[in-house]
């Protein structure tokens, strides 16, 4: 049995809202804490797939490097982790082992080096044969860490973009995948989309010694990893919903489509595999109707974290609160997270104006949305985004206008493109949690506003006056003195 303490979940919202107000934000950052010492490590599995269509072979440097980073992933397995090696065209081919997966020893690990360079490119692409081959190789690993690495060059185009969805719709839950492009003729928005559904990451990789780096870092995450499968539970009032679910840190996903209903209350959104000290932040929109009334706190919701096939409840339930007031300016300040969230989002929107202006080849527009994403990039405090925009434009003479290229470097705009929103380094709401208020003060924490008793029976946590759990029934112990 897991022990309860290897998560913590933390939220931060605005708990007042106008009297008319009918959504409410809030950000929930996931904390693990299992530590090295935590037992032995789960079972893993990687697959490593491997772009092998016929535009690998210009320039001949494209295929050198995957050869040699799926080389180098094969060298960061632990000992004993599952894994195989997949090339892919417009047809997924297993070239090692033959059926199945391997067990990682010095063997295997040569073996599956000596066939990786006899990888030949020819044929078209079709990313779906390649995650369906994953998914079919790693299924037999039921309970373990499961994790592919996908790398291409081109494009989606012998696969409709429906046959695609369907694929990505069968494997969401059963593994996760990073997705890399190299060289300048791939579809970021393709790789976003696989990496967001199954729950990974999509980047752009420049040369050899970028991707061989990469791929180490890959293979060696999932062999670290401690906690096989998580997944963030909400459950919500009478009249509420959730309308949305975003991952925002460390890397954007959408996960509202693939939120999975447990009953009409409750959701549940697939969190992959976790290391040992790992941080993640969550943006949720609750749908809260006419719920709740003036002036009184109202408990829209509950999250946490399960983990398990049995459901083991990791910490314990975190309420989302919301305050109807007609008081403005107590309604209209933002909380921190929310707002610094809000921000990076903004300056999503302005690098993807950017990137369809030059698209479009629209040049002179481009400069003009590139000077409005430059500042609200440094105002976010992004120093990724400012470097990537930084590379689309000459530099400025005289104090003058910079002037976005005619036309930028095509891998630059696409490393542009697929960077989207993604916060620099750090998380906002765990590491800025500030000094409880009193009771009732706007941006309280919720268990100063609603003491610090538990529902034994669902983790509902009470307000001080109440004697009965308002999500389930069951009597409550009284406040402690």
């Amino acid at each position: 049995m897991n022990d309860p303490s290897l998560f913590s979940l933390s939220i931060g919202q605005n708990t007042f809202v106008p009297i008319d107000a009918s959504d409410l934000y809030a950000i929930l950052a996931v904390e693990s804490h299992a530590d090295g010492g935590a037992g032995a490590l789960p079972e893993a599995a990687e697959v490593i797939l491997v772009d092998s269509s016929g535009s690998m072979e210009q320039p001949p440097a494209k295929m050198t490097a995957a050869r040699h980073a799926a080389a180098a992933a094969i060298d960061a397995l632990r000992d004993g982790m599952r894994f195989a090696v997949v090339t892919g065209n417009h047809e997924a081919r297993p070239i090692y082992p033959r059926g199945g997966t391997a067990i990682a020893d010095p063997r295997t690990r040569a073996e599956a080096k000596a066939a990786i360079r006899h990888i030949i490119p020819g044929g078209g692409t079709a990313m779906g044969t390649w995650l369906t081959e994953a998914r079919t190789l790693l299924a037999p690993h039921h309970g373990a860490v499961r994790h592919a690495i996908l790398l291409t060059d081109g494009r989606n185009e012998h696969e409709t973009r429906a046959a695609l969805n369907a694929v990505l719709d069968a494997c969401q839950g059963t593994f996760s995948c990073d997705a890399r492009g190299i060289g300048d003729d791939w579809s970021p928005a393709e790789l976003i989309r696989i990496a967001s559904v199954l729950g990974g990451g999509a980047e752009a990789i420049r040369g050899e010694a970028e991707l061989v780096e990469d791929f180490t870092a890959l293979a060696g995450g999932t062999g670290a990893k401690r906690v096989a499968q998580a997944r963030l539970r909400i459950r919500t009032a009478h009249g509420v919903s959730v309308a949305e679910l975003k991952q925002v840190f460390p890397a954007s996903a959408d996960l509202t489509e693939h939120l999975r209903r447990v009953d009409g209350r409750t959701v549940e959104a697939e969190l992959g595999a976790w290391g040992g000290t790992e941080i993640r932040e969550y943006s949720v929109r609750l749908a809260i109707g006419t719920a709740g009334e003036l002036g009184e706190d109202f408990r829209a919701g509950t999250a946490e974290v399960l983990t398990g096939t049995d459901g083991v409840r990791q910490g314990r339930a975190e309420a989302i609160v919301v305050h109807r007031t007609e008081d403005t300016a107590i309604s209209s300040q933002v909380d921190a997270s929310l707002g610094y969230y809000q921000l990076q989002a903004e300056t999503g929107r302005a690098i993807q104006a950017v990137v369809e202006l030059c698209h479009a080849e629209r040049y002179d527009e481009a400069g003009r949305a590139w000077a409005e994403a430059d500042e609200l990039a440094r105002l976010a405090g992004n120093d990724e985004a400012v470097k990537r925009l930084g590379r689309i434009v000459a530099p400025a003479g005289d104090g003058g206008p910079v002037r976005v290229l005619r036309p930028p470097r095509p891998y630059d705009l696409l490393a542009l493109e697929i960077y989207q929103v993604r916060p620099a380094s750090q998380p906002h709401l765990s590491s800025q949690l500030q000094t409880p208020g009193e009771p009732g003060e706007p941006g309280a924490p919720v268990e100063r506003a609603h003491g610090d008793r538990t529902c034994p029976a669902c983790g509902y946590r009470p307000t001080p006056e109440d004697d009965f759990c308002a999500d389930c029934g069951t009597p409550l112990p009284d406040v402690a003195a």
